[in-house]
Formats: structure tokens, C-alpha cells, sequence
């Protein structure tokens, strides 16, 4: 009877350890890369960001591995207590981890100098290597979050690798450490099991251009070393959630460019890019050339009160036929390096030339609206975008885009191109429509001497540096162009 009520007993003690202490499978491991250069308000927002994270966030048997990601050196360790009272209790969390939290606020309030040049920085090709071959057990999965600017700036003092203006070329990828800093040949499965997710905060893109060409190299980096960039955002709470769902899709779809063969960081300006080679691309992109290619096209038609006032501003474009000689570039190539796919219920309309001179594009959306252009980039009505100081035929598109919720009546739609600088003449170029799904195209002449800085827009009509796109002629006038993008 004893022996009966004993193991009563000690059937009950083990039944209310199993209901404080649920057994359960082990938790994620995360590592999180901090930059030990934050300003002041961002030390805040990441502190109380990576807070969140620890207390409420996380589960239960989660391990958080908290870095500085600029010098490699560890930071504090996090093991969520499992158990009922750990679940959703952060103050339970926060007496039960006090001593790390001390650690995690110390690093992030203390004061530090730096150069402005390291601000929000880390080494994100070393935190990288770090984390994924010091930070976790063999063959464990590791979800690393990294809320810092994703700019490498070389911190051995000769500043000879800097991405605050620049991007590298794919060639990087495909060397040797000892060659780039970014080089991935002798290490193509280190990131394996790993995601990555990263919040930029506000880390200073020169444009999009620039944040684009950074966001497809980093993709990239982690393709080449069996990882995966997951996220890539501005929100760290963002950021975090996607790590804890465990995205593991690519942010973006990007391919490597295997003939990319000169290692280089290829610079860009903030009205352009300047590219001593072609601008690798993910989808679509076309090689750089000196002279506009012979294409198929609608041609650009001004409005007659605008021949009727200056004979010579007569500025359209001919329609000229198809070419069918080796090299040349078909329509629909040039419509596919256009940067935004087609989409129902959306308005697009980008120009690209190939001469070293600067032309701009301006787009009223109606006669009431602002005019988007470089002088204004952000609209209720829609955004400009990609401003080139040089040719870029082949590599992008200097465009406008309306947003979606925009009632867009084409007759309305005021579009015209500026020869904002340079001395070549004739200056020909290539305009494309997004419109309803599809895209047209057309071409469109200037015969300025030179460029006038856009001095004379309030008397565009009368100015040989300036030229109308009627819009609604190349939709009405010409078949959409079938394109990998947009075919039916």
C-alpha cells in the first residue's frame, strides 16, 4: 500500500514537470549582426527592435546569438527558457535573461568614434563566414538577421573596397578571397542552411539604381555560397518576422553573368551610372552600344500647333523598317530591358538613347497634376525614377510610373524629353509604353546643338531641346510588342 502511494506521488511530481517544463523540439537558432556604429536614434530603434525580438518574438527553446558584425566579436548569448511561463511573458524573459540583456545594452549605448564614412556599417561577407562556420552546431540550420547598412566599406584604412558608390561586378563572385573580398571560389558551401534577412535601416542608396544593383549582388553572394537572401528591407520588424516563418525563397530572381570577367567595383553617381562595361542585370538587359540600333517602330508625332509655331521644331521621329542584319537589337529586346514588367492597370514610359549626352524625361499625369521629372521625383499621381546623365541604351530606362490606383487617360497625359546637356547632333532615342499589360515603342529625334539644362520649359513648345511624346499615338498606332515580359 505504501509502495502504491509512493508511486503515486512521484507519477504526479513528474506529470507537473511535464506541465511547466512541456517537452518539445529544440528551437530555431538565430544569429543577429549589429553594427557597433549606429547614431543615436537608430541605437534606440535597434534596441528596442532586438528587445521585441527577445522577449515576445521568439519561442520558447529559441537560441539568439547577438554579434558585432563589423568586428566579428560576439556580443551576448540568448537561450529562451522554455516552459508555460516563458511562452508569452517577457518580464519573466527579461529576470530570467538579465545578464545577457546588461551585455546587449551595453554594447548598443555605448559611445564610440568613427569615421561617418563606417556609419551603420559591418563586414557582411566576414559576419557571414563567422556565423555560419563559428556560430552553430554542424548541419544545423541558421537563420541570421542583420540590421546594418549592406554598403561594405573596406576598414583597413586604404578605402580601396567602398560599395557607399558603387556595386561589384560578378566577376568578384566568381574569384578567390585572396582576390576580391567578395570572393566565393573556395567556399561555394559554406552558407548552406542558412538564411539571411536584412534590414538597411536608412542606409543612403544614391538612388534605386544603386539599391537594386546592391540587392541582386548580395542575392548573388548568398547563391554562390549555398545560402539565401530571404529578406531585404528597411523594417527590422520586417526582417525579424520573415526569420521567424522562415522564409527561405530569394528576396529577388537573379542570375550570375559567367562572361562578367573584370573584377571591379563599377561606380555610380546620383543622377547616373557611370559603367566602364555592360551593367550585368538579372533579366532582359542588353549590351551597351555607340550607335542607336535600326529597329521596328510607331513613329512620334508632335503636336501641330507645335510645327505650326516653329517649322523647325518639328522633331518627330520616322517609322523605319524592321532590320534583319546580324547584332541589331528587335523591339522586343529593347521593350524587355525595360525595368518594370507590363501589368494590368498600370502606366509606364521610359526612354533610352545611346549617344554621351544628358536627356531627361518629364511627365504630367493630367494638365492639373505636378510634372514628374528629376526636379520632382515623388507625385500623389506617381514616381520618376533612374535619372541617366549618358547613354544607357541597353542597360535601363530613365522612366515615369503612375501609380496603379490612377485613372489613366492617355489623351491627358502630357510626356516630353529635355536635352538637359552635351554637344551631339542629331540626338536620337527610343521611348516605351506601359500600358494596360502591354508595351509599345517608338523613337523620337532631337536636333538641338546642344543641351540647355531644361531653361526654357516654359517655352518647350517653341525649343528645339525639347521634344513631345504623344502616347497615346504609339498606343493607337502600333501593335504591342510580344516580349518574354508581356506575351499572350
Amino acid at each position: 500500500m505504501k509502495t502504491k502511494i509512493i508511486q503515486n506521488c512521484l507519477a504526479a511530481v513528474v506529470l507537473l514537470i511535464a506541465t511547466l517544463n512541456p517537452v518539445r523540439a529544440s528551437g530555431a537558432a538565430y544569429v543577429v549582426g549589429l553594427s557597433p556604429n549606429y547614431n543615436q536614434p537608430q541605437r534606440t530603434e535597434v534596441f528596442q527592435n532586438v528587445l521585441t525580438f527577445i522577449l515576445e518574438t521568439s519561442e520558447p527553446g529559441d537560441a539568439i546569438t547577438i554579434c558585432d558584425a563589423l568586428n566579428q566579436k560576439l556580443v551576448a548569448s540568448f537561450s529562451i527558457p522554455e516552459g508555460r511561463l516563458f511562452q508569452a511573458n517577457a518580464r519573466a524573459r527579461a529576470q530570467r535573461l538579465a545578464t545577457p540583456l546588461a551585455a546587449l545594452k551595453q554594447f548598443l549605448v555605448a559611445d564610440r568614434s568613427y569615421p561617418p564614412v563606417l556609419v551603420n556599417a559591418v563586414a557582411l561577407p566576414q559576419f557571414l563566414d563567422f556565423a555560419a562556420t563559428q556560430l552553430r552546431r554542424p548541419g544545423e540550420s541558421l537563420r541570421v538577421v542583420v540590421l546594418a547598412s549592406p554598403l561594405y566599406v573596406d576598414v583597413s584604412g586604404n578605402g580601396a573596397c567602398t560599395m557607399l558608390s558603387a556595386f561589384p561586378s560578378d566577376a568578384n563572385l566568381m574569384a578567390t578571397p585572396d582576390q576580391s573580398v567578395f570572393g566565393c571560389a573556395l567556399k561555394k558551401a559554406i552558407l548552406s542552411g542558412v538564411t539571411v534577412h536584412l534590414a538597411y535601416l536608412n542606409t543612403p542608396f544614391l538612388n534605386e539604381y544603386h539599391q537594386e544593383r546592391v540587392s541582386r549582388f548580395w542575392v548573388l553572394y548568398c547563391q554562390q555560397t549555398s545560402g539565401c537572401l530571404s529578406s531585404w528591407c528597411a523594417d527590422p520588424i520586417l526582417a525579424f518576422r520573415r526569420a521567424k516563418e522562415n522564409i527561405q525563397q530569394p528576396c529577388i530572381e537573379a542570375q550570375l553573368d559567367l562572361a562578367d570577367r573584370t573584377i571591379e567595383l563599377r561606380q555610380v553617381s546620383r543622377r547616373s551610372v557611370l559603367a566602364a562595361r555592360t551593367v550585368t542585370n538579372e533579366v532582359g538587359r542588353l549590351n551597351t552600344t555607340t550607335v542607336l540600333p535600326s529597329v521596328t517602330t510607331i513613329a512620334v508625332t508632335p503636336a501641330p500647333s507645335n510645327a505650326a509655331a516653329n517649322p523647325e521644331a518639328n522633331r518627330s521621329a520616322s517609322a523605319v523598317a524592321s532590320a534583319s542584319a546580324p547584332g541589331v537589337f528587335e523591339p522586343a529586346k529593347l521593350a524587355e530591358a525595360f525595368p518594370v514588367k507590363p501589368a494590368a492597370k498600370s502606366f509606364g514610359v521610359g526612354i533610352a538613347w545611346s549617344a554621351s549626352v544628358d536627356l531627361d524625361i518629364w511627365v504630367q499625369p493630367y494638365p492639373a497634376a505636378a510634372e514628374l521629372s528629376f526636379h520632382n521625383t515623388n507625385s500623389p499621381q506617381g514616381r520618376y525614377l533612374l535619372d541617366w546623365r549618358s547613354g544607357n541604351l541597353g542597360l535601363d530606362y530613365e522612366y515615369v510610373l503612375l501609380n496603379p490606383d490612377q485613372n489613366v487617360d492617355l489623351s491627358r497625359i502630357g510626356c516630353w524629353v529635355n536635352y538637359y546637356s552635351g554637344k551631339v547632333t542629331p540626338v536620337r532615342g527610343i521611348v516605351v509604353v506601359h500600358y494596360e499589360g502591354r508595351a509599345y515603342q517608338g523613337e523620337f529625334t532631337l536636333n538641338a546643338p546642344g543641351g540647355n539644362q531644361a531653361a526654357d520649359r516654359d517655352r518647350r513648345q517653341q525649343s528645339r531641346c525639347w521634344v513631345q511624346l504623344d502616347v497615346a499615338a504609339i498606343v493607337r498606332s502600333g501593335q504591342a510588342i510580344q516580349t518574354a515580359n508581356n506575351s499572350r
